[in-house]
């Protein structure tokens, strides 16, 4: 989930992608934010973000792509039962958040399998 996050942060111009967990707002979460510098979204970015193939002209102009990875990226997430969110980055670009539930590993689980 985190490279499909930075692989669409890191795509635009200006792209100065950074991750960071940090602590999270709700309880029982573990929540990353990925930022970069590009473009950033407006307000009407931030309210079709997550519509399938919505693409502003400002990402047309500087960026190939076809408007569903984000898309794609919160439906993962929510499917996981955890949430996504964008926003503005202050200084400039785009901020991605996701929390997801923590899983509890079982001793009679092997992921290796």
């Amino acid at each position: 989930m985190i490279a499909c996050t930075v692989a669409q942060a890191a795509e635009g111009p200006g792209a100065d992608t950074d991750r960071r967990d940090r602590r999270p707002q709700l309880e029982g979460q573990v929540e990353v934010d990925v930022g970069d510098r590009g473009i950033g979204f407006s307000a009407a970015d931030e309210s079709n973000a997550f519509t399938p193939f919505y693409r502003s002209k400002e990402a047309e102009a500087v960026a190939a792509g076809v408007g569903i990875g984000l898309v794609v990226c919160q439906r993962i997430v929510e499917s996981l039962g955890g949430s996504m969110r964008i926003g503005r980055r202050e200084g400039g670009g785009a901020i991605v958040s996701f929390s997801l539930p923590p899983i509890s590993l079982g001793e009679e689980e092997d992921l290796t399998a």
